[in-house]
């Protein structure tokens, strides 16, 4: 009787511990799938949110370091090209002042050579009269030597009011130029600055010293001063609504200014 009861106690503890058994397997299959999941998570899924979210924000900040390297780049080329305009503008307004006494004088000169010219017309007159009085005889030729010397000086003096009216003419047209050139450098940074309407101002000022030098250029540069002149009519029509396109032009025009002024003379 103690033999039967014995036997059922054995199966139990054998079934308690396959069911024990199974239930660890179960667990340890359990942990050993979550891990494999995990796993593959871990390997499939690092690249895509390293695809989808911290290469993007690398990238991001590299654009942002170059475009914050070029921005400071822009910014010191900048300064150091406005600081060679301001330069060059200070030394263009003292050729300017140099070329303002330089007309002055010579429009002096011109002013007293045709005073000359006039007293000579005058004198021209008289011996014109007193070459028709003269007897045709040897005693006369000193007298139209005379007369011959004062024509020749007269010719001279009508040379010398000619050649310095073409200097005076020359001077004015650079000294117009070189104020176009200044107009359309500030024009250029008033647009920088964002003051359209003092651009639109001095770019009406430009366009009218432009046309008084053209009036007084040679003809081998009216075909570049009108190019100038279209750029700067294009530029009047584009500086509120288009205002980069507008910029464009006015630093074309500028170069070719600047061309102009800096041809040897």
């Amino acid at each position: 009787m103690s033999e039967t009861q014995n036997t059922p106690d054995v199966w139990s503890r054998l079934g308690g511990a396959i069911g024990h058994l199974s239930g660890m397997l179960l667990r340890l299959s359990f942990v050993v799938v979550v891990a494999i999941l995990l796993a593959a998570g871990v390997y499939f899924g690092a690249p895509w949110v390293y695809r989808q979210f911290i290469q993007p924000v690398q990238s991001s900040v590299a654009q942002l370091t170059l475009l914050q390297s070029q921005i400071e780049e822009a910014n010191t080329q900048w300064a150091q090209s406005f600081g060679e305009q301001q330069q060059r503008i200070a030394d263009l307004e003292s050729q300017l002042a140099g070329q303002g006494e330089r007309i002055a004088n010579l429009e002096a000169s011109l002013s007293r050579v045709e005073e000359t010219l006039v007293e000579q017309q005058a004198t021209l007159d008289a011996l014109s009269a007193t070459a028709e009085g003269l007897p045709n005889d040897y005693a006369s030729r000193e007298e139209m030597e005379t007369l011959r010397d004062e024509f020749a000086s007269l010719q001279e003096s009508v040379t010398l009011s000619d050649q310095v009216a073409a200097q005076v003419d020359a001077l004015e047209y650079r000294t117009a130029l070189m104020q176009v050139w200044h107009e359309v450098l500030k024009i250029r940074l008033y647009l920088t600055e964002g003051n359209v309407g003092n651009a639109a101002t001095t770019l009406e000022l430009a366009t009218t010293h432009l046309e008084q030098a053209a009036a007084l250029g040679p003809e081998e540069e009216q075909e570049t001063l009108t190019a100038i002149q279209t750029r700067l009519t294009q530029a009047a029509s584009r500086l509120r609504g288009q205002p980069v396109l507008a910029a464009q032009d006015l630093e074309s025009a500028w170069y070719e200014l600047d061309a102009l002024i800096t041809t040897p003379e």
